[in-house]
């Protein structure tokens, strides 16, 4: 009788198991990887499009912009910073000062700013949209914090729902005044209960 070597009935579990040097199970790792890339710069892809936006339009819509050329890259920091965070907005900030620097400040068309106005207007802007950076932050941070706050209450609310739906134990809610608003079966024949001992009493 021949048997078949053990190497042959191996399963492919084992090779499977050996993570590290199994060309497929890299091959997953990696694949997992790149899918997760996307998602890690898609904050800096709103970054990028909201300032090119700004530009865009802010080149189109130069003469009727002259005298606040911040205006539009303002809601491009905004944008940013509210979809992608501090990061986002600091971003976004920087790629706005060089945007208006070399596009819209004298000399045009280069990155050195020799006009003591221009650097003044420019040191604002910086100033102003690190603060909204921060501000927006904060607000999307803090609605955040609310939703998961509210998912937190409507998961205990409904597990309170299902305690008082079981009648296993007698439960009643009471408002501010100490009158019951809601009492569910459990405590109703428990009432009952009492009340039928004190009357044979």
């Amino acid at each position: 009788m021949v048997t078949e070597p053990a190497e042959v009935r191996a399963t492919p579990t084992h090779y499977l198991a050996d993570f590290g040097n199994n060309p497929l199970a890299s091959c997953i790792q990696g694949e997992a990887t790149l899918k997760g890339i996307p998602f890690l710069l898609a904050p800096y892809s709103v970054t990028l499009l909201a300032v090119g936006t700004a530009l865009l339009l802010t080149l189109l819509l130069q003469p009727l912009l002259k005298p606040t050329i911040f205006l539009l890259f303002f809601a491009a920091v905004a944008v940013s910073a509210w979809y992608g965070g501090m990061k986002a907005g600091l971003l976004a900030t920087a790629l706005s000062t060089l945007a208006v620097s070399y596009f819209f400040l004298e000399p045009v068309f280069s990155l050195f700013v020799d006009n003591l106005d221009s650097i003044v207007r420019l040191g604002l802007f910086v100033l102003v949209t690190i603060l909204i950076s921060l501000l927006t932050w904060e607000l999307r941070t803090a609605k955040q914090h609310l939703q998961m706050s509210l998912q937190k209450l409507q998961v205990s609310d409904a597990k309170f729902r299902r305690l008082v739906d079981s009648n296993i134990i007698g439960v009643i809610v009471a408002n501010m005044d100490g009158a019951i608003a809601e009492a569910n079966d459990a405590f109703l024949q428990m009432v009952y209960i009492i009340k039928s001992i004190a009357n044979e009493v």
